[in-house]
């Protein structure tokens, strides 16, 4: 995948998600109240929302309506802006 938002230019995509538990084991506490994790975090439920621009937040969209909601929209939108290669059988 080569992703380069049409807004900024920036290369890294990434999705939002709504109405998840996530679940992260904690390895301890700072003073200051920060607080360092064990590992990286379980993700149960929820639902993608939309996909964006890591850097300047533009949602990925088919039209001023309708934004990309869903992996097999996600596929068939990188590849129609050409940030995809489709695999010839």
């Amino acid at each position: 995948m080569n992703f380069k938002c049409p807004t900024c230019g920036c290369n890294e995509l990434e999705e939002v998600v709504t109405g998840v538990r996530v679940v992260t084991a904690i390895e301890s506490v700072a003073k200051e109240g920060y607080v360092y994790y064990h590992e990286d975090p379980e993700r149960h439920g929820g639902e993608s929302t939309y996909y964006q621009c890591s850097n300047c937040g533009e949602e990925l969209r088919w039209d001023h309506d309708s934004v990309v909601s869903s992996g097999e929209e996600l596929f068939d939108w990188l590849t129609e802006n050409n940030m995809i290669e489709v695999p010839t059988e």
